[in-house]
């Protein structure tokens, strides 16, 4: 089934955020226009903006994951507004368990400047058995739960 490619500033108004100069800024997160991701399994994608705790509550972390030197650039391109992709999670649609995903660096750097309240998030939706879920055709919310181990 095709669908549409959502347009820059129709993706930014999803997450709540604003274009400004150009760039889509989400509770003070500027945010790319990731193609690659938003047009990846479209109809199994929700957009959902979070607080960075939420989101690193979701995805244990272990000892030695977290590069201090990728935080620090990390946060001089926020604070300078450069755009960064928004984070996400691939989530099990029956338990809602966290299966993978990308963004810790970027939630502990708007963590530690305190000037994103809260970060882009886009959830897939899966099902370890078959693939990706049409969350068009969901009619249950499905609650978020933590992975218990590292990924």
């Amino acid at each position: 089934m095709y669908i549409k490619p959502k347009s820059y500033k129709e993706i930014c108004k999803e997450f709540g955020g604003e274009i400004k100069n150009n760039v889509c800024v989400v509770d003070g997160y500027p945010m790319d226009y990731a193609y690659y991701l938003f047009n990846n399994k479209p109809q199994s994608q929700k957009h959902i903006s979070m607080n960075p705790d939420e989101f690193l509550s979701l995805v244990p972390i272990g000892p030695g994951v977290i590069s201090r030197s990728k935080v620090k650039e990390l946060k001089s391109k926020i604070k300078n507004n450069i755009p960064l992709d928004p984070l996400f999670l691939d989530i099990d649609y029956e338990s809602g368990v966290v299966l993978d995903h990308e963004g810790r660096h970027r939630a502990i750097a708007c963590k530690e400047l305190n000037i994103c309240k809260k970060v882009p998030v886009i959830i897939f939706y899966r099902n370890k058995d078959y693939g990706y879920i049409d969350i068009t055709r969901v009619k249950t919310p499905i609650s978020l739960r933590p992975r218990t181990t590292y990924l």
